[in-house]
C-alpha cells in the first residue's frame, strides 16, 4: 500500500504560481540593478538613457507595461549642469586606446619629447559614419600641465569631461594631448608631438583625417589660435574654437595672413579676470582685416557679458573662482543645454571638411 501521491488542486497550482512568480520578479529586479551602468548620469532613474540613442541601457526589452515605457519615453532628459557634480566620478583610468566609447590615459612612457606626449583618447563605440569619426583636438589650460597636474585631470573640463560623463552623446573622436608646465603648445616639440598624435589615431582608428578641429581653452586658447596659424600644422585642421585665448606670439598680421583659409569660431568673457577680453578681440579684427577665403568665412565671436567664474566640476576638489574666466561653459556646455543636445559649436564645427569643405 503506502501513501497515495497528492494530486494538484487548483489552489496548490495557483500557489506554486505565485511562488514561481514572484521569484522570477525577484530575479528580474536584480538583473536591472546589475546592468546599471558605473556612471551614475546613465541610469534609469535619470532619464539620460533617452537622449541617449545608443546607450545599451534602453527600456526595450525589460518588463513594465506600454504605458510605463511611454512615461519614459515622454521623459525629457536632464539639463547637462544638473548632474552629479559631488566627485570627480568621469575621469579616466589607465588603459588600451580602443574604439569601445571608454575614454583612457595614455602615460608617456619616457621623457615628454615630440614622439611622446602624454594624452587622453576617446574613440565613440560603434559604426564610425561615412569617412571615419571626426577628430576635435582639445587643449587644457595651465592648470592641467604636467609638473602640476596628474593626466587624468585633462578631463576636468571641456570636451574630455563630456567624454567622460556622457560618452554615447559625443560625435567626435576626442585627442587631449598633455603639455609641460613650462611649455605652451605652440612650441616645436610639443606641437610635433601633437601632430604625430593625430595621425597615429587616424591610422589606428577610423578617423576622418579630412575633419579634424581643433579647440582649447584659456593657456589652450593660445595655443588653439597659435597651432591654427602655424604653416607646419595648420593644414591638418579643418576649424579651430579657441576659447579665453589670443595671438600672443610673434607677427600678428602674419599670423592672420595665416588664418585666412581657417574657420574661426573663438569665445571670451568681457569680465574675464585672467585673461583680458581684448586678446580675442585683437585677434579678430586681425583675422578680419585678411582676405578671407570662401571656405573659411567671416570670422566668428561670441562675446559674452557675463561669463561664469568656474566650471561645474571645480567645486568637487576647491578650484578658487575666477571670475569670467570659465566662459567655455558657453561654448561646451552652455546652460540649458540637455543631456543628448550637441552646443552650437559642435554642430558649426562638423559642418567643415578639409580639401575644399561642404
Amino acid at each position: 500500500s503506502g501513501r497515495q501521491p497528492r494530486r494538484n488542486s487548483p489552489g496548490r497550482q495557483h500557489y506554486i504560481l505565485t511562488i514561481l512568480a514572484v521569484i522570477i520578479i525577484a530575479v528580474r529586479l536584480g538583473m536591472m540593478r546589475g546592468t546599471g551602468t558605473k556612471k551614475k548620469e546613465m541610469s534609469i532613474s535619470s532619464g539620460i538613457q533617452m537622449a541617449d540613442k545608443n546607450d545599451d541601457h534602453s527600456t526595450n526589452g525589460t518588463s513594465g507595461t506600454s504605458s510605463t515605457r511611454n512615461s519614459y519615453a515622454l521623459q525629457q532628459p536632464p539639463l547637462y549642469e544638473e548632474g552629479d557634480w559631488s566627485s570627480l566620478w568621469w575621469l579616466p583610468q589607465t588603459g588600451t586606446p580602443r574604439a569601445n566609447g571608454v575614454q583612457v590615459k595614455v602615460e608617456a612612457t619616457t621623457t615628454v619629447d615630440e614622439d611622446d606626449l602624454p594624452h587622453l583618447i576617446f574613440v565613440p563605440e560603434g559604426d564610425a559614419p561615412s569617412g571615419g569619426w571626426p577628430l576635435l583636438v582639445f587643449l587644457h589650460g595651465q592648470g592641467e600641465s604636467s609638473g602640476v597636474s596628474s593626466l587624468d585631470m585633462v578631463a576636468l573640463q571641456g570636451p574630455p569631461q563630456q567624454a567622460g560623463r556622457h560618452p554615447h552623446t559625443m560625435p567626435f573622436a576626442v585627442l587631449s594631448p598633455q603639455k609641460p608646465i613650462r611649455s605652451e603648445f605652440f612650441h616645436p616639440d610639443v606641437a610635433s608631438g601633437i601632430a604625430n598624435l593625430i595621425r597615429r589615431y587616424v591610422s589606428e582608428f577610423d578617423v576622418d583625417d579630412k575633419r579634424v578641429y581643433l579647440t582649447g581653452l584659456s593657456q589652450g586658447g593660445i595655443g588653439t589660435w597659435s597651432l591654427g596659424s602655424d604653416p607646419i600644422h595648420s593644414k591638418v585642421f579643418a576649424a579651430i574654437a579657441p576659447v579665453c585665448g589670443g595671438l600672443t606670439t610673434g607677427d600678428v598680421e602674419r599670423r592672420a595672413a595665416a588664418l585666412a583659409d581657417m574657420p574661426i569660431w573663438a569665445f571670451h568673457g568681457e569680465n574675464d579676470s585672467i585673461l583680458p577680453v581684448s586678446l580675442s578681440v585683437n585677434a579678430i579684427k586681425a583675422v578680419s582685416a585678411t582676405k578671407r577665403t570662401a571656405y573659411a568665412g567671416e570670422a566668428k565671436f561670441t562675446r559674452i557679458p557675463k561669463a561664469r567664474g568656474e566650471d561645474y566640476a571645480w567645486k568637487a576638489i576647491g578650484v578658487p573662482f575666477m571670475q569670467g574666466h570659465a566662459s567655455w561653459v558657453d561654448a561646451y556646455y552652455p546652460p540649458g543645454m540637455r543631456v543628448g543636445d550637441h552646443p552650437p559649436l559642435y554642430e558649426w564645427l562638423l559642418s567643415f571638411r578639409r580639401a575644399g569643405g561642404e
